[in-house]
């Protein structure tokens, strides 16, 4: 299966970020894998973005775990920019799933 060819280099056009601004997050798995379906990766992903709530990163509004994506509704924190935010969340994500296999 051909995958069509992404342009993600346009999405930093003109992209800010500013605290306490809402910003909704959607990030997909390597080639649309499943991987999200199953725990413990799940549970892991879960677990991160709670964990962005606790460290005072951003404030988790809403989220959703579908089985190749994420969907997140983020108010940003005053530390991290977007996307040092997505980039913690999806290292930990990562970084733990990395360790059970």
């Amino acid at each position: 299966m051909a995958f069509k060819l992404r342009h993600t280099e346009n999405l930093l056009k003109g992209r800010a970020s500013a605290p306490g601004t809402r910003y909704f997050l959607t990030w997909c798995t390597a080639k649309r894998a499943p991987l999200l379906i199953v725990d413990p990766t799940r549970t892991i992903a879960r677990q991160s973005l709670l964990a962005i709530d606790a460290s005072g990163d951003g404030t988790l509004l809403a989220g959703t775990i579908m089985p190749d994506h994420i969907h997140l509704l983020l108010e940003l924190g005053v530390r991290l920019t977007v996307s040092q935010v997505v980039a913690k969340i999806k290292a930990a994500i990562t970084r733990t799933s990395n360790r059970m296999t």
